[in-house]
């Protein structure tokens, strides 16, 4: 869930910015009949300070608190394949990662309202534009491997079908 939050959060932010570059510079290039896409307001250079100063706290905040977590991930996988299993000792370290978890997660939620604090009414309204969005398309796709779905670009049946008609 963590790295969920983080790639949301980078993709918000980034695709504030870039969509405001693109916009600022964008070519026209479809018909006036296609919908066209709402344009986003860029982020200020006060307003990126301050965005990279909160991430930046948060990730000195939860530091300790992520490191104790993989340790104890690792602790759990160790105990997990002993021959003979102590249920105690595993439910007790779950629940401490647990709480580890709460933590980390209490402090996500607090940067994520304090950053939204850093954007003005107008920021907000199109990022709630661009979720609504995004929630029609079923959220982000994940490519396995980093694959895009172009032709020949991943090990799928489309590279493998490319691959014996050439040979």
């Amino acid at each position: 869930m963590n790295v969920q939050f983080k790639h949301q959060f980078l993709a918000v932010a980034a695709g504030l910015l870039l969509a405001g570059a693109a916009n600022a510079s964008q070519v026209q290039t479809r018909s006036d009949t296609a919908p066209k896409k709402p344009e986003f307001s860029r982020l200020s250079t006060a307003q990126l300070e301050k965005l990279t100063a909160l991430k930046d706290k948060f990730n000195l905040d939860t530091a300790a608190e992520k490191a104790q977590l993989k340790a104890d991930r690792h602790e759990l996988f160790d105990l997990l394949s002993k021959p003979t299993v102590d249920k105690e000792q595993v439910l007790s370290l779950n629940t401490k990662m647990n709480t580890l978890k709460n933590q980390i997660s209490d402090a996500r939620i607090n940067l994520l309202l304090a950053s939204s604090e850093v954007l003005t009414p107008q920021q907000k309204e199109q990022m709630h534009d661009r979720f609504l969005l995004r929630s029609l398309k079923g959220g982000r796709q994940h490519h396995k491997f980093g694959c895009a779905r172009g032709k020949g670009s991943c090990f799928g049946k489309q590279s493998m079908s490319k691959a014996s008609t050439n040979g």
